[in-house]
């Protein structure tokens, strides 16, 4: 008799552990614009992630809008807003779950607010079936290489960890400048491997770029 009670407990074991395993599947090659159609969001699309995971269907969207002021003393200002929305279908439509919002404002040189594309990643590292967004934006203003300032988000469900800083610029001759990063409080006490990763991400979009991308 405990040579079977044993078998029963030992099968409820594996059921329980193989339905809290949930495989996470994403694909940043299917992103789908078309899925936005319908829902709320201001700007433009400029870049966007779909994946499946725990909670549903999830879609990231990263958008840009650009307000163009009226010249005064001949000089034209510009804003630039940057946004970022995460929906979850869970099989009843897609609703938000999170939101970000900054700007670059009033913009009178070169306005050199932009998402970082190759910073985007959708990763599962603690292995709970949820995924987890990271993503790095610039914001500046300036008509000479300075540093800018950038912000990273490490998302996970609905908790937000943030690195702020800024970028790093290299002058030549042993002059540098920029390079400062800083965890949020909440991200100090956040899982060992939420912080590598973001980290990382970030040494790997710290360098200022002369070119702007606009």
């Amino acid at each position: 008799m405990k040579k079977y009670n044993s078998f029963f407990l030992l099968l409820i074991v594996i059921v329980l552990c193989s339905c809290g395993s949930k495989k996470l599947e994403w694909s940043q090659a299917n992103f789908d614009k078309n899925l936005a159609t319908g829902l709320t969001y201001e700007g433009e699309i400029v870049d966007g992630e779909q994946w499946t995971d725990a909670n549903g269907k999830n879609l990231l969207l990263f958008c840009e809008k650009d307000v163009n002021h009226p010249p005064t003393d001949d000089m034209e200002m510009t804003d630039r807003y940057l946004y970022v929305y995460h929906f979850v279908d869970n099989k009843d439509g897609y609703k938000l779950k999170n939101e970000i919002k900054d700007a670059s404002t009033e913009c009178s040189f070169e306005i050199r607010a932009r998402f970082m594309e190759s910073s985007v990643t959708i990763t599962d590292l603690d292995n709970d079936g949820v995924g987890e967004m990271t993503f790095c934006y610039r914001l500046g203003c300036s008509s000479e290489l300075s540093p800018d300032d950038l912000k990273l988000f490490f998302i996970e469900d609905s908790d937000k960890y943030s690195i702020t800083g800024n970028t790093f610029v290299d002058y030549g001759g042993g002059i540098t400048d920029g390079g400062v990063m800083t965890l949020g409080e909440n991200f100090t006490k956040a899982d060992a491997k939420f912080q590598e990763h973001a980290k990382n991400v970030w040494e790997n979009q710290k360098v200022h770029e002369k070119e702007s991308s606009k």
